[in-house]
């Protein structure tokens, strides 16, 4: 499969860098993280090795699949005490911050954000297999950011051209978000009608499951179950 990047202007392909694959923006914290808690080596107790979050591949999986558009530049961020936010870009060549503030304050407020959104602007749009759609998301797990981005989903095959992509902000939040930050996070979903089913219990294809994984100490799920997602 090939998603291919579409800039939105000149300045956009001469000088800011498209989408990467989310694998080259796996957060410090889960870099330095040991696979057990006692190091290299596993601890066994209760049949079971003290793995930490660093051999869980669904957290892994989070970090590494589909691409994420980074800051282009450094934006200083500074938010008055009559609640007014003002935003201000190092490269002021193209927006990356839309100045359409939601003053409607539509969304819902969310605890630890201010009660209206801001949007990142695009400079790169993805345009993707027919029947192709992508999902645009804060990226996954990564919290530690002064702003949440919002969820969203677009026809990808059918409209490629760049907009808006809200964002909110914490509060008392002052000070820069460097350049090279990532601000959202794409991945694909194939247009298909879904319909759901409700299954009896099966003990034994559970218990099947079950055994294959938890035969070993640490890494089943990994050996048995786990396929490679890759996207360069």
């Amino acid at each position: 499969m090939i998603v291919e990047w579409i800039p939105q202007s000149e300045y956009a392909y001469d000088h800011i860098p498209p989408p990467k694959p989310a694998k080259n923006y796996i957060p410090t914290w889960y870099k330095d993280l040991t696979p057990f808690y006692g190091g290299q080596h596993p601890t066994i107790c209760s049949s079971r090795a003290d793995v930490t979050e660093k051999l869980c591949m669904p957290l892994f999986d989070t970090f590494t699949t589909g691409y994420i558009q980074e800051s282009w530049c450094d934006v200083y961020v500074n938010i008055e005490s009559d609640g007014r936010v003002s935003m201000i870009q190092a490269d002021q060549s193209v927006d990356m911050i839309h100045p359409r503030v939601d003053k409607n304050k539509i969304i819902p407020k969310n605890k630890g954000y201010v009660d209206f959104h801001i949007n990142w602007k695009t400079s790169w749009e993805p345009k993707t297999p027919k029947g192709w759609s992508t999902y645009y998301t804060h990226p996954l797990n990564q919290y530690d950011m002064p702003f949440r981005t919002i969820d969203g989903i677009i026809d990808t095959d059918r409209w490629w051209i760049g907009g808006d992509i809200p964002f909110l902000l914490q509060n008392q939040f002052q000070g820069i978000i460097p350049a090279g930050t990532p601000l959202y996070q794409m991945f694909f979903i194939k247009r298909e009608n879904w319909r759901s089913k409700i299954n009896k219990y099966d003990q034994k294809e559970q218990r099947n499951l079950y055994n294959k994984v938890f035969n070993s100490f640490y890494g089943g799920y990994r050996k048995f179950m786990w396929e490679k997602k890759n996207y360069d």
